[in-house]
């Protein structure tokens, strides 16, 4: 399966002004939307309230510089070379922490930075790792900042895509949190959650997925989602028994 991604396909515009962009896969046919652009329209209370709360131009200087260290963080695991730069040393520091718990837990990293395409849901995604840890395979995602237990719901989603895709049912579901050394100097701990019950996070990812698609599927339609499909089985059967015809001949449903 050839898969590939474009950033951006996936626009959405209010009163003539482009408000948020999303990431697209496809694997040579059909196009679905990305698990973390798919995920955006979770909100907890508190992040809501930060929102709120915070000026734009806090919210891009914090994000962005978080999206950065994240990138950066990411290309030290898979060369274990440090960057020369300001915080070489700290970053040091942190690679020899991250290798640390390799060592403890016998971690053998069999793949990185690689997507997955679920033709059944249609979404995709890029996996941070594939790797053996204790004597078990997992699907991994790597984060910096602190814990969060919808990264546990996206990761579980990217385990199913590369299940469909494999037919690898042994392989498990992990995130592990490797604080940026500023986060450190703040108190947060590194630390590592695996998911035992994988059906309820996936149910979680696809009810947050139902609603991202309930609510931008005109946007979704746009950027090359199959008309037919960006509506579940479910909401055809909700349709059909509230408005008795399912969807229009435009593909767009009954509240168009």
């Amino acid at each position: 399966m050839d898969i590939k991604s474009e950033d951006g396909r996936l626009k959405i515009i209010q009163f003539g002004r482009e408000i948020y962009s999303g990431r697209m896969y496809t694997d040579g046919e059909q196009w679905g939307c990305g698990v973390s652009t798919a995920m955006d329209v979770y909100c907890p209370v508190e992040r809501a309230n930060w929102f709120k709360n915070t000026s734009r131009a806090d919210i891009e200087v914090k994000g962005g510089g978080a999206a950065n260290m994240g990138t950066d963080l990411h290309k030290i695991v898979e060369t274990a070379e440090v960057p020369d730069r300001e915080d070489k040393a700290e970053l040091q520091t942190w690679l020899e922490d991250y290798k640390k718990e390799d060592q403890k837990h016998s971690v053998i990293r069999e793949k990185s930075e690689f997507a997955v395409f679920s033709q059944t849901f249609l979404y995709g995604g890029r996996v941070d790792l594939l790797e053996e840890y204790d004597g078990k395979r997992y699907i991994t995602d790597l984060k910096t900042g602190r814990y969060n237990h919808s990264d546990l719901w996206k990761t579980e989603a990217y385990r199913q895509a590369y299940i469909e895709m494999t037919g690898d049912q042994e392989v498990g579901t992990a995130v592990r949190y490797m604080p940026s050394p500023a986060n450190q100097k703040k108190g947060q701990k590194p630390r590592r959650y695996s998911v035992e019950r994988h059906l309820n996070c996936f149910e979680t990812f696809l009810s947050c997925y139902r609603a991202f698609r309930m609510t931008y599927y005109k946007e979704l339609i746009e950027a090359g989602m199959d008309k037919e499909r960006v509506f579940d089985p479910l909401t055809f059967m909700l349709y059909e028994r509230e408005y008795g015809s399912g969807m229009n001949k435009d593909g767009l449903g009954a509240c168009k």
